[in-house]
């Protein structure tokens, strides 16, 4: 299976008390049965497979406003639209290549597109896994696991720039829009690293 680097945004008064509710936002949504990881490490705990012994020293807590936080919501923001990026072009490259019913079926039916995939093409050559186009359909509506490498205070992925606009903005609008008083305010914002196994 995989290990990677997600990183959840938090709202608290302090470092300790993000760190804390990063833990409970992990253990809540993200980490254990029916949930996409299998388990996490922080940064700040003592693992001989995970985090800092597979990664090396990582910052555990940090302001999401610092150029340390900058740089883990670039990279997080970076590797989720990459792998959407890439998802998105299989899917592209599937449809215009293969029937719908080929697609639904997962099954080469035209003889001529066998043909072709048998012609070691290195521009087709992923277009002969036909049974992963699905694969390819799930990894684009996800909003958790292994596509998404950012997650909100809620545990929500962030997939798109909207929403970690909104979260970055403690969901200003939200509350403007609301007339209502935003009880994140008062709150800094903390960005935390998390190896996590699926």
């Amino acid at each position: 299976m995989t290990h990677q680097i997600i990183k959840i945004i938090c709202f608290a008064k302090n470092k300790e008390e993000a760190r804390e509710k990063a833990e409970e936002i992990l253990n809540e949504n993200l980490v254990g049965d029916y949930k996409p990881f299998d388990y996490g490490t922080f940064f700040d705990e003592e693992s001989s497979i995970s985090g800092k012994s597979r990664w090396g020293n990582i910052t555990p807590v940090c302001l999401a406003d610092s150029k340390e936080g900058k740089k883990f919501i670039n990279e997080g923001m970076k590797a989720t639209k990459d792998i959407f990026m890439e998802m998105i072009k299989q899917v592209r490259k599937h449809i215009e290549f293969y029937s719908n019913e080929e697609l639904f079926e997962e099954e080469i039916m035209d003889t001529k597109k066998k043909i072709i995939l048998s012609l070691d093409d290195e521009e087709n050559n992923d277009l002969d896994r036909i049974s992963m186009f699905k694969h390819y359909c799930f990894c684009l509506g996800q909003y958790q696991g292994t596509e998404i490498f950012l997650y909100d205070n809620d545990g929500e992925g962030i997939n798109n720039t909207q929403h970690l606009k909104n979260v970055l903005n403690k969901w200003k609008t939200i509350y403007e829009d609301e007339k209502k008083e935003n009880p994140l305010k008062n709150l800094n914002t903390y960005i935390i690293p998390i190896d996590v196994h699926s």
